[in-house]
């Protein structure tokens, strides 16, 4: 086992370790005493001593325009005590620090000169490559759902938040909301600036309730559902069955029977697995929601 050169115990910086070799590595151990919990370590090192070298790089080295890249000079040897400047300063938030953030609009390369009081080095070229963001969809209402422009790399929100696997270019609300969508680009990851808004409502009208114009049974359900609808007028029916990630997996549509005050039809769900799903009904005159037990 390697010899054992230092110790520290304690909130403040320990002092300076020396090794008592002058070739290979230093092996660093850290251990809790279990009082506080996080998920690990982080410790900034200074090797003092010895020939003066730097070596400057980016994480990442690619960036979406508008996103960041960590700069980061390590040095070497030399007193250990370093100033840093990096140049050019432009996009920088401290062009002294070791470790400034890069936020830049363009393609940029950088160097930076360290100092260590006596001596002075300048590293290589670090380059950023700033990479454009794809278009914003453009987004709208296609009967029961809501549609993308782009076919692939879409992801939709409701109210700003990010729905869960909705990543389809079609998508059907199941709740009221402002839905919006964004596209990503492969394989840089970069996403798109937000679609317009679509402010989709669902409700009754002319104060009579959901529960009266729109019924299903049974529920929970095997393998047939009815669906009435009451009220329909001369409108056509739509009714879709949505998953939680609201991607429909059955839809009918049928012209509603004026002489009728009721329309009632049949809709298989055998192939639906054991689960909780969304019925929405459309006509002229409502919009509603349903839970839909599936049991087998």
């Amino acid at each position: 086992m390697d010899p054992l050169i230092g110790t520290f115990c304690g909130t403040t910086l320990p002092g300076a370790v020396t090794s008592t070799s002058s070739v290979g590595s230093l092996t660093f151990q850290f251990h809790s005493d279990y009082q506080n919990n996080f998920p690990g370590w982080a410790a900034t090192l200074k090797c003092m001593g010895g020939a003066l070298s730097l070596l400057a790089n980016s994480f990442p080295a690619d960036v979406c325009l508008g996103g960041s890249s960590q700069l980061v000079a390590i040095v070497n040897g030399g007193s250990g005590n370093y100033t840093y400047q990096w140049s050019p300063s432009t996009y920088l938030d401290d062009p002294a620090s070791a470790t400034p953030i890069a936020t830049p609009l363009d393609n940029i390369t950088y160097t930076v000169t360290i100092h260590d009081g006596t001596n002075s080095l300048t590293s290589g070229p670090v380059s950023l490559i700033v990479q454009p963001l794809p278009a914003s969809p453009v987004i709208s209402q296609n009967g029961l759902q809501i549609v993308s422009s782009v076919p692939t790399g879409n992801q939709w929100y409701i109210n700003g938040n990010l729905i869960p696997n909705a990543t389809a270019q079609y998508y059907t609300p199941t709740t009221s909301g402002n839905y919006t969508a964004t596209v990503s680009t492969l394989p840089d990851g970069c996403e798109s600036l937000s679609s317009n808004i679509i402010n989709w409502l669902i409700t009754g009208t002319r104060g009579t309730s959901n529960d009266d114009l729109f019924r299903i049974y049974p529920n929970p359900a095997r393998e047939l559902i009815r669906i009435t609808v009451s009220d329909a007028g001369t409108s056509r029916i739509h009714v879709s069955i949505c998953d939680a990630t609201g991607r429909e997996l059955v839809h009918r549509s049928q012209q509603a029977d004026p002489q009728n005050m009721t329309n009632s039809f049949d809709m298989n769900v055998s192939h639906l697995s054991t689960g909780i799903y969304y019925c929405i009904i459309q006509t002229e005159k409502t919009k509603s929601v349903k839970k839909l037990i599936i049991t087998k």
